[in-house]
Parts: structure tokens; sequence; C-alpha cells
């Protein structure tokens, strides 16, 4: 995570999920599924700043250390 701060000074933490674990991220829009190179990412995520979604259900359950 820390390597991924150092790359991307604006990040916040929702960038990282998104970043790191796709699937633990919940958009709230609507969203083409598929595989999308490291670079289309983060350039998805620069252009649809601020996070539009929320932490997955299982990653936001009471008790998990993330």
């Amino acid at each position: 995570m820390s390597a991924f701060k150092a790359a991307n000074l604006a990040a916040v933490f929702e960038d990282f999920i998104h970043w790191h674990s796709p699937r633990e991220w919940e958009n709230d829009d609507f969203e083409e599924s598929g595989e999308v190179s490291t670079n289309d990412a983060m350039e998805s995520l620069k252009n649809n700043w601020p996070p539009r979604g929320r932490l997955s259900e299982r990653i936001s359950e009471h008790g998990n250390l993330w």
C-alpha cells in the first residue's frame, strides 16, 4: 500500500482497494465487465473522481481488519 501511495500521491484508500482488489469495490453506477489493463484502470480512476461506490459487504463486515 505504501508503494501505491508513493506512486499515486493524490490517492485515497478507496483508490487502493479499487486497484488492488477490484472485487472488493462496488460501483454505484454500471461499469463494463471484463479485464482492464493497469494503465486503463488508473486512467479510469482519474476520470471518475471522487470515487463513486462503496466497499463490498464482505470487506465492510464488523471485525474485518481492513
